[in-house]
């Protein structure tokens, strides 16, 4: 058999494998797409339900159609896109589960902190780093894709297609190159206060000079930067500069208590710690 024959039915063995791609899912080039497009929470609905006062809507901001830099109740069906086929739909619910249980974490970290009577020790809670990023980047992956994402500048984001790589790392084929990743704003984040309203937000960010590709996702009290390109290098004026990358703690401290959040990044522990002080005031948006 020629060279050319043996390539042509490695050719035909892998794309069986792969099964058939559909149309309209993003994960197409995983293949073994099955069924039809189904209605796909690019923002978990349980975290959505946790920050909703009334179970419908949810206060959020940055959405492609949105006022610039405005706040508005959103539906929670709103979040709802037909992105995803049913199999690779149903293989993202263990980040939904845990993004939820995040954001009710941070809610009772603050909670208890404000309150004398119920924030008087100290408490831990765990949570995988590469989850996070997987479960950050299926926000904005899903927001871009279904046309919702904007820019900081407010110019939606158009005709976006992520690229093998980006589908890869979020369905746990592979992980982010070094220095992509969670990147914790530390000036974003620099003060939490004790009364703040729960509230989600996401925005892409595109930096045509210094090369960054990502996004920011406000999540209940935190902001999280996700970046999915190679970060650029010694750059004076980049917003990395006042970011801590893949930190291990999070902790969220008033009057000698702390409660912190621990990221696990396995053998790549970057002993990086962040520090947020609950104060009285107004947090910078």
């Amino acid at each position: 058999m020629s060279r050319f024959k043996r390539n042509q039915l490695k050719k035909t063995r892998a794309n069986a494998e792969l099964g058939h791609p559909l149309p309209g899912c993003y994960a197409k080039s995983l293949g073994n797409c099955s069924g039809s497009l189904t209605g796909e929470h690019y923002i978990s609905r349980s975290v959505l339900k946790l920050l909703s006062d009334d179970g419908k809507t949810v206060p959020f901001q940055g959405l492609s159609w949105q006022p610039r830099g405005k706040s508005q109740d959103i539906s929670i069906n709103t979040f709802q896109s037909k992105i995803l086929c049913g199999d690779h739909n149903s293989q993202l619910t263990g980040l939904d589960a845990m993004a939820g249980s995040i954001v009710e974490t941070v809610e009772r970290f603050h909670m208890e902190l404000t309150e004398d009577d119920t924030g008087s020790s100290d408490l831990n809670f765990a949570v995988d780093g590469f989850q996070l990023e997987r479960w950050l980047l299926k926000v904005i992956v899903g927001a871009a894709f279904s046309g919702n994402l904007a820019r900081a500048s407010g110019e939606a984001v158009r005709d976006f297609i992520p690229n093998e790589q980006i589908i890869e790392v979020l369905f746990g084929k592979r992980r982010f190159p070094r220095g992509w990743g969670l990147y914790f704003p530390t000036k974003l984040n620099s003060l939490v206060t004790e009364s703040i309203p729960s509230r989600f937000g996401v925005v892409g960010v595109h930096n045509p000079v210094a090369g960054l590709d990502g996004g920011i996702v406000d999540l209940s009290l935190l902001k999280f930067l996700l970046v999915m390109v190679d970060p650029p290098r010694n750059q004076p004026d980049s917003m990395l500069n006042d970011c801590a990358y893949r930190p291990d703690t999070l902790t969220l401290t008033r009057k000698g208590i702390q409660k912190r959040i621990n990221l696990n990044w396995g053998r790549r522990a970057n002993k990086r710690d962040v520090t947020l002080v609950i104060e009285k005031g107004f947090r910078p948006s």
